[in-house]
């Protein structure tokens, strides 16, 4: 992994974007394919919500892994006795301490797009 010193500001990342990629009628698939090559990038990640947005094909046929961010049910006492769960991070912030939220983040696994909809 790389070291967060090393790694682009987000104001760097979307300037190399915008410099190097014309984005004028181009699919979401093409879009992410060439970011990660713009990038030397050999794996995307992307939340669960897009496992059926992605064509895996294309994303390996250019050398590329697609996986999915697949969050664990998490569970934390909030304000009220009815624990309202997917709400953002400040929440996970707010009714957690630095080691529960430690914990919380490693809650996960990837998967790809194909062994999830074969399951």
């Amino acid at each position: 992994m790389k070291n967060i010193k090393n790694c682009p500001t987000q104001s760097d990342v979307i300037d190399t974007i915008i410099n190097n990629i014309d984005i004028r009628g181009i699919n979401k698939n093409r879009f992410y394919v060439e970011i990660c090559k713009l990038f030397n990038a050999d794996t995307y990640i992307n939340a669960i919500g897009g496992l059926n947005l992605y064509d895996s094909m294309n994303f390996q046929n250019n050398g590329i892994k697609l996986l999915f961010l697949n969050s664990f049910k998490i569970h934390y006492k909030q304000f009220s006795s009815n624990f309202i769960q997917n709400l953002s991070i400040v929440d996970v912030l707010m009714f957690n301490n630095i080691n529960e939220i430690s914990g919380m983040l490693s809650q996960y696994n990837l998967i790809t797009n194909d062994n999830f909809l074969h399951q």
